[in-house]
């Protein structure tokens, strides 16, 4: 046998006794050893000139993967704090967008909605979860609204139309509405733009 096979050996001998005292620690304890624990049991191995330097090694591994610990620690830190800023700005996004935007299901219930579109129905946004948006239309609109819905659902594309919506204090506001399937939901994603004039569709 080489050298470095009796090496090798000899590592994972002194790797397979440290495992050994540290599972006899924590089945004495019931609990995950300390780290001073750990370390008192590397000490006691480093004390025989037998196993001293392969224990020596084995501090520096353990020194090394802490260092490597840290470094994904202090990655992964910084990735969620990149993720938590997106997600605020994308959250900011939505709900300050210039255009009224919903989430509804087949039976319109709104499931979401951003400032734009509470403005547009002049109610509190918390006020208007679960509520029916085709209860703040005019008879044509809702089945104008009815139509688009199941053509995104039938896989078309349905585009938009001009919709009359009838706010809560009664003021009626023409606005242009396009509808595409939720990716993420069986719902339907409505953009709602406040138009100029009745019959004027936005420009592209």
């Amino acid at each position: 046998m080489t050298r470095a096979l009796l090496e090798a050996e000899r590592q994972s001998d002194l790797r397979l006794k440290a495992v050994s005292q540290l599972s006899r620690h924590r089945a004495a304890s019931a609990t995950a050893p300390s780290g001073v624990a750990a370390l008192e049991i590397l000490y006691r191995l480093a004390s025989s000139p037998e196993t001293a330097p392969e224990a020596l090694a084995l501090l520096h591994e353990l020194q090394v993967h802490q260092v490597e610990l840290q470094i994904q620690a202090e990655e992964l830190n910084s990735s969620r704090a990149e993720c938590e800023a997106a997600l605020i700005r994308q959250t900011q996004l939505y709900d300050f967008a210039p255009v009224g935007n919903f989430t509804v299901d087949g039976n319109t219930t709104i499931s979401e909605l951003n400032l734009m579109g509470a403005h547009l129905l002049g109610s509190e946004r918390d006020a208007l979860f679960g509520r029916p948006l085709d209860s703040y239309l005019t008879l044509p609109s809702r089945q104008e609204l009815r139509r688009l819905l199941t053509e995104a659902s039938e896989g078309k594309h349905p585009g938009g139309c001009l919709l009359e919506l009838i706010a809560a204090d009664g003021t009626r506001t023409p606005v242009y509405v396009s509808v595409e399937p939720d990716p993420a939901a069986a719902c339907f994603l409505l953009a709602v733009i406040k138009t100029a004039e009745r019959g004027a569709r936005p420009a592209n």
